[in-house]
């Protein structure tokens, strides 16, 4: 099967002021447009980030950068939150509990009882206890107690919460950036990073210091859920290291999206980072199984230890755009979150070449059940999105997608698939028959589905004007290894499509053989 970079027999997938305190996803409050809301006691509330909690409620992060904020409307401190001095407890009455800090994250200190409120002593009390001890993004756990209120005074506001540092699970913490030369293909081994084989790997990367936008592309290369399947994916025997990367850098610069000399490509002059695919999920996992041999499915996890080295090599990004080639197209989806949380205010944009969201009458639920489980997915997929998980059929693409429109607004997710891909029609085809073959070879999809299954993605993602589709009449799998100039659908230039996309221009559409 053919991908980008590599050719592997066999079927081509997976490839791109409130007083919460705690530092989730920066600043989706802008994305979305929306204040501070107040919730009631013993309530709970859906919040983005530190200004969408009232009063001193605490907004507990959870690995996307989204929360809840606590809503039991008792004058409890302030989130401790993230790393920082926790400050003052408000005059007189509760200390407060010291807040909680973010998951895992790097606690904040509760703050002290203060000076006697106007109402009394709030020394009976006692301080507030210190949060969780420091340590690394992960390691933090809930804020200590605050002791209890004072007998006498009004009840404290709990304490301002902490700057600084990061949350555990929502939050970020940043490694150490990237030197390379300037316009120069360059290998960084990523420590901690897993291929299938359980071997490192890392990421390549061409700086241009002149430019403020960032072009991240995960290759595709087969996905890895049986015996058969894993033979076929890229890179599984032997992962993917600098000997690779060097056998492959002559031929990345003429790869179009990272051609510099070509005057229709949008990314000529941005900053590219090339991902290679060595863990067979698309991107989307965090499990090991055994299948043939043992496997590490680590896509999702290496994507944030590459995230660590990524953000801080660019300080002044001002534009991201996540792509994938094949089904990590889907994973670029799918890792959306945990990158725009990563990158914080800075606007994250995903292309998905040829991997098609679908809904479950045509990527059937019973495969996406068995990559759910296969490639440990329920510990990816967004834990604030309920839906996401809960389907009695194992499907999560549909609420997938729903989340992402919903949640990211200001994010232009732009997906590129032929009408016909004979390849993605190939895999699809392990969903018929309630996927009685899909640990052997896959039946036929049937004549016309695919067409129809795209025109079923696009009224899905009708509610959702930062998700449009471009379609060809055609039957080739992926496109971005055209020049964008070359490449024409209903009388629009793919480069042009892009373009629009790029900009926010109000007229990007659906683009319909």
């Amino acid at each position: 099967m053919r991908d980008i970079l590599t050719f592997v027999g066999g079927i081509g997938l997976a490839s791109l002021s409130g007083g919460c305190g705690g530092e989730t996803e920066a600043s989706e409050t802008e994305q979305t447009g929306t204040t501070a809301p107040v919730c009631a006691a013993g309530a709970t509330q859906s919040c983005f980030g530190p200004d969408q909690c009232a009063g001193a409620q605490a907004c507990l992060p959870d690995r996307s950068g989204h929360g809840e904020c606590n809503c039991d409307g008792d004058g409890t401190g302030g989130n401790g939150g993230v790393a920082g001095t926790g400050g003052v407890a408000g005059t007189g009455g509760l200390a407060g509990t010291g807040g909680l800090a973010g998951t895992g994250g790097v606690a904040g200190t509760g703050g002290s009882a203060g000076e006697p409120g106007s109402g009394g002593d709030a020394g009976v009390g006692g301080t507030a206890g210190s949060g969780g001890s420091g340590g690394d993004a992960g390691s933090g756990g809930d804020a200590g107690s605050g002791g209890d209120a004072g007998s006498g005074g009004t009840s404290g506001s709990g304490g301002v919460a902490g700057t600084g540092g990061s949350a555990g699970g929502g939050g970020f913490t940043p490694g150490d950036p990237i030197t390379a030369n300037n316009r120069e293909w360059t290998w960084v081994q990523v420590a901690d990073s897993t291929c299938m084989n359980n071997t490192e790997t890392g990421i390549g990367v061409n700086l241009n210091s002149a430019s403020d936008k960032v072009l991240i592309l995960l290759n595709g290369g087969n996905a890895c859920f049986s015996n058969i399947t894993c033979l076929m994916t890229a890179n599984q025997a032997d992962g993917y290291a600098k000997s690779k990367f060097d056998e492959e850098m002559s031929r990345l610069s003429n790869l179009a999206p990272f051609n510099r000399s070509n005057s229709t490509n949008p990314f000529k002059d941005w900053n590219h980072v090339y991902v290679p695919y060595c863990s067979g999920d698309i991107f989307a996992g965090n499990n090991v199984a055994t299948i043939g041999s043992e496997r590490h499915f680590k896509g999702y996890v290496n994507i944030g230890l590459f995230l660590e080295r990524i953000v801080p090599t660019f300080p002044a990004a001002k534009q991201v755009v996540l792509a994938g080639l094949s089904l990590s197209g889907l994973g670029a989806v799918f890792n959306l979150p945990q990158t725009q949380n990563a990158f914080g205010e800075v606007p994250v944009h995903v292309l998905d070449d040829s991997g098609p969201p679908m809904s479950n009458d045509y990527m059937h639920a019973c495969i996406q059940k068995h990559f759910r489980e296969t490639w440990g997915l329920d510990k990816t997929l967004p834990s604030n999105c309920p839906e996401c998980s809960s389907a009695t059929n194992g499907s999560f693409v549909q609420p997938l997608m729903s989340y992402i429109g919903s949640r990211y607004p200001n994010s232009a997710v732009g997906v590129i698939s032929s009408n016909e891909d004979t390849t993605i029609k190939q895999f699809w085809g392990y969903g018929e028959n309630d996927c009685a073959t899909i640990l052997g070879m896959p039946p036929a999809y049937p004549t016309g589905e695919f067409e129809k299954g795209l025109a079923d993605a696009r009224d899905m993602l009708a509610p959702y004007p930062n998700m449009k589709f471009y379609e060809l009449d055609s039957s080739a799998h992926v496109w971005l290894d055209n020049s964008p100039g070359s490449v024409t659908s209903d009388g629009v230039v793919l480069s042009d499509w892009l373009n629009q996309m790029l900009s926010g221009d109000p007229t990007w559409a659906h683009v319909i053989p």
